[in-house]
């Protein structure tokens, strides 16, 4: 049974029970047919299989297909760039989306927004083992708010504030990403794709 946690913010699903697809089911129509614009014909047949069979999982309607198949069509293209090996739960683990919304998109800030969104909410409702975290609030509790330090005995009795940090300023859940990335890696990491090869959201 799927943790409802976990799910919350996560595309419906096809289920067993669900009604089959009538054969001219516009939906599974557009999938089948879809072929990315941009990517080079020997790339697209390179993640087709895991794109198609992970989207067809979705019950969802043409226009959110649309975004789904086209989000994840260029991820996954991203990933065999990176050698990232090409199954479901590496390329929708939650580091990789990340990576990619910062190294490998590029576009208006709606439209990456609109991007990143949608690839956070694939990898909840597809993965089974990718570390989501279980509501996007819950990041917020594993990392220290600004707080106000008491002064030292010997002070006036005023309180001071402790002076914010530059990564202070970000949304606390941006800050718990920058912060778990930059351990892992050693530091922060410096973007390897030049512009040229980056995808345009729209």
């Amino acid at each position: 049974m799927p943790n409802r946690a976990r799910t919350a913010n996560a595309f419906p699903m096809r289920t067993p029970t669900s009604t089959p697809r009538a054969v001219d089911d516009s939906v599974a129509l557009y999938v089948h047919a879809y072929v990315p614009v941009g990517l080079s014909e020997a790339r697209w047949p390179q993640v087709q299989e895991l794109v198609v069979a992970q989207v067809l999982r979705l019950n969802v309607g043409l226009e959110t297909m649309r975004r789904c198949i086209r989000a994840l069509a260029y991820l996954t293209s991203w990933c065999v760039d990176q050698r990232i090996p090409i199954d479901v739960e590496h390329v929708l683990d939650p580091d990789t989306v990340e990576r990619y919304c910062t190294e490998g998109l590029s576009g208006t800030e709606a439209s990456m927004s609109r991007v990143r969104g949608d690839l956070r909410r694939l990898g909840r409702t597809l993965t089974a083992t990718a570390p989501w975290e279980p509501l996007p609030s819950a990041a917020v509790t594993h990392c220290r708010p600004h707080t106000v330090v008491p002064s030292s005995p010997s002070s006036s009795g005023t309180s001071r504030a402790r002076r914010p940090r530059s990564d202070d300023r970000l949304p606390a859940r941006r800050r718990c990403s920058v912060s778990g990335r930059a351990s892992r890696d050693g530091g922060t990491r410096r973007s390897g794709v030049p512009p040229s090869k980056r995808w345009v959201a729209s």
